[in-house]
């Protein structure tokens, strides 16, 4: 009997009729080597407008053409424009803001101009059929913080037209002190490039690194705006908050140093979305926290924070991907809304060193409460979603990813369509497992992560031999593995009576 057992079970195997994590992504868009996405909006109910670099090298130099694509609902491309080079081997470099969309309407992007250490500002409109204009602002600066060489990119489109844009500032930095400080400009500008109003934050404490070192957020009337500025030192992790009128007049200063859950929700390499349905503040951040007496207790999760739209106070947290082991972390996170209230936090899980190669993509109210989680591995291709993610008017969502291999990188963008979140069969027509095995190989834990609910997880050795069943109660079950003998087993997830995802787990 037992041989019986062992041989049907690795035939089903062979036959693929135990459900691996190896189904496949419905490709929307891809590129080939060297080309790389900026980020992408839908222009209109069925078209997507992305924004494409394409590099080039030569002479141990290398420079970066931008261009401009629009997708239809097939993801063949309808039109194409070139917008910038940039070209920083000869002192010239250029970076746009995210696209936005303007009070007329139509869609455009800020774009920093650097040429002989001098930072100019150029707003590119883009109209229907990819119809270009250029406004350069009658603005110059020589004092843009860039010892680190990563630029900060902030600003904000208010519906009379006018925009407000930040920068770091040199002259505001000082590295003599302890802790260093900086400080940061805030600026308007009305709708024909004309300066209008200044403001200066001093005194910011930071690290010597000023990646993310604030956020810019429109007010609620689409007027004002509110500037989010964090403590960048190590130790204590805060951050202030400012709301300002029109006018750059200070209405609301808020220090927040207290009242956040975990310091890494506003850590230097947390993202910031604002929901435009609700007015509130989401972040999402992946980096290790230690907890009080350097105990680690989460290694580079995903973590993603909630705040009200009137005070900037945290309401709610939630982890996403959680694990003791690096292998398993969270990785390059990114935020959607849908305008059925409905939240996308999707983000790279199971990494090889700082590169992870799975993607994770929960679903959840705007409170946070999970109400769907799916998860992707592929067998062949490393997933790396550096780019985020899109929601199109219709509720499909789409991943913008680099897919690696051991030969080369490539762009591409996957569909997710709104029913994947409906259900198991859904998930699984959509090419996501409902449930994950990690880390994979691993030693003497295995832990299957699932949001389904009234689930229990069954192991098999290969002999059949039924060796764990588990109520699963949380997100993540543990399972202690320790004495088990190294081989392959096989894992279940039975949910509602009915088998709903399954893989092989390889013990070292």
């Amino acid at each position: 009997m037992k041989a019986k057992r062992f041989y049907t079970l690795l035939a089903l195997l062979l036959m693929g009729v135990v459900r691996m994590q190896a189904q496949v992504l419905q490709e929307y868009f891809s590129l080939g080597s060297d080309m790389f996405f900026g980020d992408a909006v839908f222009a209109n109910q069925n078209t997507m407008m992305v924004r494409l670099g394409i590099r080039h090298h030569e002479n141990g130099n290398w420079w970066a053409d931008q261009h401009l694509l629009l997708l239809d609902g097939n993801g063949d491309i309808v039109d194409s424009t070139y917008l910038f080079t940039n070209n920083p081997s000869i002192g010239r470099r250029t970076k746009p803001c995210s696209i936005q969309q303007f009070a007329d309407g139509s869609f455009g992007m800020l774009v920093m101009k650097f040429s002989d250490d001098t930072l100019r500002l150029q707003k590119i409109g883009i109209s229907d059929g990819l119809s270009l204009s250029y406004l350069d602002y009658d603005w110059q600066c020589t004092d843009y913080y860039t010892s680190d060489n990563l630029f900060e990119e902030r600003f904000v489109a208010n519906k009379d037209g006018s925009i407000f844009y930040a920068y770091p500032s040199q002259s505001l930095t000082q590295c003599q002190t302890t802790p260093w400080t900086t400080g940061f400009r805030l600026m308007k500008f009305g709708a024909d490039g004309q300066l209008l109003q200044e403001r200066t934050f001093e005194d910011i404490p930071f690290g010597g690194l000023m990646f993310r070192a604030f956020e810019l957020f429109p007010t609620s009337d689409s007027l004002g705006c509110r500037m989010v500025m964090r403590n960048l030192t190590e130790n204590p992790a805060m951050y202030d908050c400012y709301t300002l009128d029109a006018n750059l007049n200070i209405v609301e200063h808020l220090e927040n140093i207290d009242q956040l859950s975990f310091p890494r929700l506003c850590g230097k390499e947390a993202f910031f979305k604002l929901n435009p349905y609700n007015g509130k503040t989401y972040s999402i951040d992946c980096e290790t926290y230690m907890a009080p007496g350097g105990i680690l207790e989460h290694d580079e999760d995903i973590l993603m924070s909630v705040f009200d739209a009137e005070h900037f106070e945290q309401l709610a947290y939630t982890w996403g991907i959680t694990s003791s082991v690096p292998t398993a972390a969270g990785y390059k996170n990114s935020i959607a809304f849908d305008s059925e209230g409905g939240i996308y936090m999707a983000g790279g899980m199971d990494k090889f060193y700082t590169i992870p190669t799975s993607i994770y993509v929960a679903y959840l109210d705007e409170n946070l409460n999970k109400l769907n989680e799916i998860y992707y591995t592929d067998d062949f291709y490393w997933l790396y979603p550096d780019k985020g993610i899109c929601l199109s008017p219709n509720g499909d969502l789409f991943l913008l990813c680099t897919r690696m291999d051991e030969v080369e990188d490539v762009g591409a963008i996957y569909k997710i369509p709104k029913e994947t979140f409906d259900g198991i069969e859904e998930a699984h027509d959509a090419g996501f497992a409902v449930a994950v095995a990690y880390p994979n190989p691993g030693k003497d834990v295995l832990n299957i992560r699932t949001g389904l609910k009234d689930a229990r997880v069954e192991i098999y050795d290969l002999t059949g031999k039924l060796i764990c069943n588990q109520e699963i109660t949380e997100s993540i079950t543990s399972i202690n593995a320790e004495s088990w003998p190294s081989g392959t087993y096989v894992w279940k997830v039975v949910a509602s009576g009915m088998e709903a995802e399954s893989g092989k787990w390889i013990k070292q």
